[in-house]
């Protein structure tokens, strides 16, 4: 039997947050995208556990400590990998990564349609200039090649469409947004708020946490009622993922697929697709771990990149011209390869 063969105007790998924004805004554009997603589907109905009291869970809240230390010792480190959020975490067996000795990084991840949009914390918060232009201000680094002004009306964009719960305070360094109703503050943390402005007056200020939790109806999705554990899914979307807003939103333009189950082997990019050289990797030879990132290729040529390693030194080997290696950040995923000038022939 012949596969059918179809063209897409984009394909966006992973259905995360920043997948799931993509899916929308391009589908919403007129786009035909199809979604690949490595991990499998998730049902809300069937998989989200948000409401499983602990005397139904078989260590009763505890969690297996000794699983978790054989199978997730990096995942573990997450307050929300618990007894019955720890699924929705990776196996650090599986699913292992290198950093340099001494910069150790924790790599939290999830591999399943919603990715880690499904465990955030959901706190949200726009930075300001005094985080733009700390680089100038410090002589440290890069300075931002924008500023506030910039993304202003890119973060009105954003939290119109999420829904962020907050109070509108007129701090510099925590510019406001566009805020559905606070959540309530306790008597205790009333108390400690009236306390903090008598004592410091307008020096210091304490304020309700900007989260992406519904506190009203917004956009099809109910308001929270206030369960609890967001960490392990929410059957009512009042908290913003793209399993809850993103990718339904992206679903009902009818212009996009989303397929789980999917890993991307390799990214093959260059300016026409007869170009492009044959895969150097078989499927079945493809190394198991993470996906690096690559950056836009020289005029007239290409980058290969195989998803499923850190291997920076495979990268290297694959490309069709010299190239040596830069570390960015300190992100065990952001691994760029930088060209020599000159290259490709």
């Amino acid at each position: 039997m012949s596969r059918r063969q179809e063209t897409w105007d984009a394909i966006v790998v992973g259905s995360g947050i920043t997948g799931g924004w993509a899916a929308k805004e391009l589908t919403e554009l007129g786009l035909r995208v199809l979604v690949l997603e490595a991990g499998p589907m998730i049902v809300p109905e069937r998989d989200y556990v948000e409401h499983v009291p602990p005397y139904r869970m078989p260590y009763r809240g505890w969690n297996d400590r000794k699983a978790l230390a054989a199978e997730q010792p990096v995942q573990r480190e997450c307050y929300a990998c618990d007894e019955m959020g720890r699924k929705f975490f990776v196996n650090d067996i599986e699913n292992p990564y290198t950093t340099d000795e001494d910069k150790p990084f924790l790599w939290i991840r999830g591999r399943q349609v919603g990715g880690r949009s499904i465990m955030w914390a959901r706190q949200s918060y726009r930075l300001s200039d005094l985080d733009f232009e700390a680089n100038a201000r410090d002589g440290i680094g890069v300075d931002w090649p924008i500023r506030y002004a910039d993304l202003a009306p890119w973060y009105a964009y954003v939290e119109d469409f999420v829904g962020i719960s907050g109070r509108v305070e007129g701090l510099p360094q925590l510019p406001d947004g566009v805020f559905l109703p606070p959540m309530q503050m306790t008597c205790v943390e009333n108390a400690v708020k009236e306390a903090i402005a008598r004592d410091f007056g307008d020096t210091r200020m304490m304020t309700i946490g900007r989260t992406a939790v519904l506190t009203r109806d917004h956009k099809g999705r109910s308001a929270c009622h206030y369960c609890g554990p967001c960490h392990r899914g929410c059957r009512t979307k009042s908290y913003f993922s793209s399993l809850n807003a993103t990718l339904p939103a992206a679903e009902a333009t009818g212009l996009m697929t989303l397929r789980p189950d999917s890993v991307v082997m390799m990214l093959r990019r260059g300016e026409r697709p007869d170009e492009l050289p044959a895969a150097p990797v078989a499927a079945d030879e493809a190394p198991r771990g993470v996906a690096n990132v690559l950056p836009t290729p020289p005029e007239g040529g290409f980058t290969l990149g195989v998803s499923g390693t850190n291997d920076a030194a495979l990268l290297a080997a694959l490309q069709p011209f010299e190239v040596h290696l830069i570390a960015m950040l300190d992100v065990p995923s952001q691994t760029w390869l930088t060209y020599i000038p000159g290259a490709p022939p």
